[in-house]
């Protein structure tokens, strides 16, 4: 517990320092949609499969509308794996994901730029833990592997999120979290600092089988050779469904 205790000052100290010279630099937004469908599909009680397709949109950055669906920003396709170690932690993996990036549109003409194309493999961990009734605290760690097909360079990249759900209800609940992004490399216009991602999100469970997530994320994004991050203003739809197992009873949680 110490330990633990030790990680999450020094990972809010992280997010305060990224966070505060990021915005002192900023003079624009940039406004994204994104959308998720998650697949579940219970294996035994301990272990579950999904497969999740995403798609983002994005505005025209350079001009300041606002219309969050104007351009294509990215799709992709990604299958999952979750083992639940104890009541508290659970270990996850992402043997394969494939991605389509359209460039954010930052300039008249971005538009027509090239596609990136990546796989995407990632590994990690989430502890969950009960700090009041019907509180949670969720910390999330995780390190990926970003194969690109026709930009370089490939790298690794960590993620360390840090989130509170309340639950209202056995319906509704509502979720705060923080994600941060670091590089493991410093070098060819990439910078150790990637992302930093703070959302708010309303979850219900409409039934046993089918839960969204609308919400809210403001984004820091790093760019490539240039010392000036983006702003984001992202709007969040997710949507879980559960194939039942009559074999056995699911307590998939999602956040």
């Amino acid at each position: 517990m110490f330990l633990n205790i030790i990680i999450l000052k020094v990972r809010l100290i992280l997010v305060l320092l990224f966070v505060s010279s990021s915005i002192i630099a900023q003079e624009k937004t940039h406004y994204d949609f994104w959308n998720r469908i998650t697949i579940s599909q219970p294996i035994t009680k301990s272990f579950k499969a999904e497969i999740e397709f995403q798609n983002r949109w994005q505005n025209d950055y350079y001009s300041r509308n606002t219309f969050w669906f104007e351009y294509q920003l990215m799709n992709s396709i990604r299958l999952w794996g979750y083992y639940q170690l104890n009541p508290k932690i659970s270990v996850f993996i992402s043997p394969f994901a494939y991605f389509e990036n359209s460039p954010i549109i930052k300039n008249d003409g971005n538009e027509n730029k090239v596609k990136s194309y990546e796989n995407r493999y990632t590994i990690g961990l989430e502890w969950k833990q009960n700090l009041f009734q019907k509180t949670f605290l969720i910390y999330k760690n995780s390190i990926e592997y970003r194969d690109f097909k026709n930009t370089s360079p490939d790298y690794f990249r960590f993620r360390e999120k840090l989130g509170l759900k309340q639950e209202l209800n056995s319906k509704w609940s509502l979720f705060a979290y923080d994600e941060l992004f670091i590089n493991a490399i410093n070098s060819n216009g990439n910078h150790f600092f990637d992302q930093n991602r703070i959302g708010f999100s309303v979850n219900l469970n409409a039934n046993k089988n089918l839960k969204f997530e609308l919400g809210y994320l403001f984004n820091v994004r790093s760019q490539k050779n240039s010392s000036i991050n983006l702003q984001e203003n992202n709007l969040i739809l997710n949507t879980y469904f559960t194939i039942p197992n009559k074999r056995i009873k699911s307590n998939g949680n999602h956040s």
